[in-house]
């Protein structure tokens, strides 16, 4: 097995947001204490490999990343004059395509993994179930949007 095989079978992240000393500061999964065992449910741990689109800009955004471990590239054309692109490198604990999620419009970015990645990805619709059940949450999220 080579060396790369290795590193990606072994989960930088923990499991669960439970146990995640990362959470500290005003990154988006920094949810009250009580409301992650509900965060944790709804919310996949994912490998993603390098080069992967995790946006499109204009095609629909199924659900919400959050960066764990790696880092996460988003170039954005939108409002920029003389097609000069707005870039970000997004890490651990921002949230890529919260906005659209929760407008339920289409990407307004392309966001590509930077090398390997571990990120929870959230569907829309459970996001959105739980933040209409959980109002410190939702004030919470309203920060990042």
């Amino acid at each position: 097995m080579s060396r790369r095989g290795s590193r990606q079978s072994e989960l930088v992240s923990p499991a669960s947001c439970l146990r995640c000393r990362a959470r500290r500061g005003r990154i988006f999964c920094n949810f009250a204490r009580r409301a992650l065992p509900s965060f944790d449910k709804i919310a996949s741990l994912r490998r993603v490999p390098d080069g992967e689109s995790l946006l499109v800009e204009g095609l629909p955004v199924s659900g919400v990343w959050v960066v764990c471990s790696g880092q996460v590239r988003v170039i954005s054309f939108e409002g920029r004059m003389r097609g000069s692109p707005a870039i970000q490198f997004l890490g651990r604990g921002h949230a890529i395509g919260l906005a659209e999620a929760l407008r339920s419009v289409p990407a307004r970015a392309n966001a590509v993994t930077l090398g390997d990645c571990e990120l929870r990805f959230i569907p829309s619709p459970l996001l959105r179930r739980f933040l209409d059940r959980d109002i410190d949450a939702c004030l919470w999220a309203a920060h990042f949007v």
